[in-house]
């Protein structure tokens, strides 16, 4: 009878020591689930935000190839515009 006992504790012991397992194995698969869906969801939006940046910098390099041309016509036109004051300060005093 006492075999019987031990017997049976020994085998529900097992049992129960292996649906823990089992159990445990479960929540581990899943957890590395979520983990593997989180890492995509990470690189999507790692992809997209490296997609904006160079989108913003393409933009951000055009403004600022733009910017270059204004500053170059206006020094050019300030250039102009002071030699053309000197040309006429000289004819002034060769005037007078």
């Amino acid at each position: 009878m006492i075999k019987k006992k031990n017997c049976a504790l020994l085998g529900l012991g097992i049992l129960l020591g292996g649906t823990y397992e089992i159990v445990k194995e479960k929540k581990r698969n899943e957890e590395i689930r979520n983990l593997k869906r989180r890492i995509n969801r990470l690189g999507r939006c790692h992809n997209e935000f490296v997609m904006y940046q160079g989108e913003y910098n393409d933009r951000n390099e055009e403004k600022q190839e733009e910017l270059e041309e204004r500053i170059s016509y206006l020094e050019e036109e300030t250039i102009s515009n002071y030699d053309h004051i000197l040309e006429l300060s000289k004819e002034e005093v060769e005037g007078d």
